[in-house]
């Protein structure tokens, strides 16, 4: 909850999308692993290389430490669902209905 706030208000200061501070897959990567300091910041996968050093990096480590900081009565109950596509391990694309017609198609011409 912190680490998006704190996302929100940098985008919003340096007038840009969210995704381009800091994408989705990175956000929970780091809700997930919780990174204490900027060394383990710079060990997450999701993060992007360099943000370590950037300006940012401090502030959202210490965002990181005021969200485990709070009590569990200030977290919100949220249901969980599936992680996000780009987070499981083995994906499996599900043919769109395109490709499903071309499919039909295909096999009414070879008839």
């Amino acid at each position: 909850m912190e680490v998006a706030a704190w996302r929100e208000r940098v985008a919003q200061d340096r007038n840009v999308p969210r995704s381009r501070v800091l994408k989705d897959e990175a956000l929970f990567e780091i809700a997930a692993q919780a990174p204490q300091t900027i060394d383990d910041l710079d060990a997450l996968r999701g993060v992007p290389k360099g943000f370590a050093g950037s300006r940012g990096a401090q502030s959202l480590v210490e965002a990181v430490r005021l969200g485990l900081s709070l009590p569990a009565s200030a977290v919100p109950d949220i249901e969980r669902g599936p992680p996000p596509p780009s987070l499981r391990r083995h994906r499996r694309h599900a043919p769109c209905a395109a490709q499903n017609s071309l499919r039909g198609a295909r096999r009414g011409a070879e008839v």
